[in-house]
């Protein structure tokens, strides 16, 4: 009787497991902006003298101005509310997954190798360091 018991207890805490993953996936899924190139279009700052200082999204690519006195162009596409880029090289693709844009603000969870959150202003501001 023990032994079913423990049985069944441990059954249903792998079904309620399972059941909040699922739910929380949902809720995840019902989270995902469908964000377009037009609200991204234009030019980005950081207003910090970094990495990626200044972003330039054209229709379907984007112009990285650096503090190393080194420019580049990615291609992009969007999915969702993430970014896709590459560069020539087709197998080096990043994903970078937008939390807000709006008129003047646009947050990533991560940007390129920046494992952090960055945000962008359509106002340049005096940079800091």
């Amino acid at each position: 009787m023990r032994t079913f018991a423990f049985l069944a207890f441990g059954i249903l805490l792998i079904s309620c497991r399972n059941s909040n993953g699922d739910l929380k996936t949902q809720n995840e899924k019902k989270e995902q902006k469908n964000i377009s190139a037009e609200q991204l279009a234009g030019k980005w700052y950081l207003n910090k003298w970094t990495y990626y200082h200044t972003l330039v999204f054209n229709e379907h690519s984007i112009y990285v101005d650096n503090h190393i006195d080194s420019v580049f162009f990615l291609k992009f596409r969007l999915s969702h509310d993430t970014l896709i880029t590459w560069s020539d090289n087709p197998k080096k693709v990043s994903k970078n997954r937008i939390l807000k844009v709006s008129k003047d603000t646009l947050i990533f969870e991560e940007f390129l190798n920046i494992k952090h959150k960055i945000g962008y202003s359509k106002t340049e501001r005096e940079f800091e360091n």
